[in-house]
């Protein structure tokens, strides 16, 4: 019996039935081999996330969460923007080009900010972005001041959250804010099951994941009050699963390149890592929380 097509077993992984029960091999992907391939643009990795996710982007929601997450936080023209966790700078992009600011993006993957640098040089003449390395554990933003702090599902990676939320609070100006959404573990989750459960080829650290109520907390020790809060676990999982949907339209565009085979094995991994978080979504052992946060006012001045 021959083997099933890659798409095709990988489209049982993520929905759950066995392999032998898919279907027989497209004829999408022969007339893509009769086509000119060329190589990657920005290298396997970030071209695989950019097929899937959008040009830039490397996790589900893109622009249009973004923007709904930011809501009615609309930051002044010429003020200064920080994502932590940008990724190749997508995030970045956007909040420069909605809002007209200076934006900055951090990230401690090296391959995919050599991935976005390249890609703003390219599309985004003349927009003020600027992506630069980071080490989570030991962040240090020196005198600069933000408007606007985003932060995407990336903080549970990180054991001493006070001591990067103070950071943060410093960083903000007097009227700024840190838009976050962040995985929480729900009531009587063994947190550390849970840890070992999430770990992937791309998140290969143990994750601390606090409950919303201590995530929460944490900010306000800090010195931040949180303004605005949401449980945006659905519309996260919705998101996912429009994503990984339409396996047929991501591998037909792979076979464009050259190091199609590379990444079809970046595609395993992207799988294995948002299968985790979609299951432990679906099964409520985890949540994800949005937290708008604003530096806590001194009332005597």
């Amino acid at each position: 019996m021959a083997k099933a097509a890659l798409k095709n077993r990988i489209k049982a992984w993520w929905e759950g039935y066995p392999v032998d029960a898919v279907g027989g091999r497209s004829g999408g992907a022969g007339r893509m081999q009769n086509q000119v391939r060329r190589h990657c643009p920005y290298g396997p990795l970030a071209d695989t996330f950019n097929i899937l996710f959008g040009q830039g982007h490397h996790q589900p929601g893109g622009t249009d969460f973004l923007f709904r997450i930011i809501g009615e936080h609309v930051p002044i023209p010429e003020q200064k923007a920080l994502v932590i966790g940008c990724g190749m700078g997508g995030t970045c992009r956007d909040i420069a080009e909605r809002y007209q600011m200076r934006a900055e993006g951090l990230d401690p993957n090296r391959e995919l900010l050599g991935a976005g640098n390249a890609m703003m040089k390219e599309t985004l003449r003349g927009t003020p972005v600027r992506l630069g390395p980071v080490d989570l554990k030991h962040m240090d933003f020196g005198t600069s001041r933000y408007h606007l702090i985003v932060a995407r599902e990336i903080m549970h990676g990180q054991a001493d959250r006070h001591a990067i939320y103070e950071r943060v609070e410093n960083a903000l100006n007097r009227n700024g804010r840190m838009v976050c959404t962040q995985f929480v573990a729900n009531d009587g989750v063994d947190a550390d099951a849970l840890s070992e459960s999430m770990r992937t080829a791309l998140d290969p650290e143990p994750g601390v994941f606090l409950t919303r109520d201590q995530e929460r907390r944490c900010l306000v020790e800090t010195g931040m009050e949180v303004v605005h809060e949401e449980d945006v676990s659905d519309e996260v999982l919705k998101s996912t699963i429009q994503v990984f949907a339409d396996w047929q339209r991501a591998v037909e565009q792979m076979a464009r390149y050259i190091e199609q085979p590379r990444m079809l094995q970046e595609l395993v991994r992207i799988v294995d890592h948002w299968q985790r978080r979609s299951d432990a979504l679906k099964s409520g052992q985890v949540g994800i929380a949005l937290f708008h946060a604003a530096k806590r006012s001194n009332e005597l001045l």
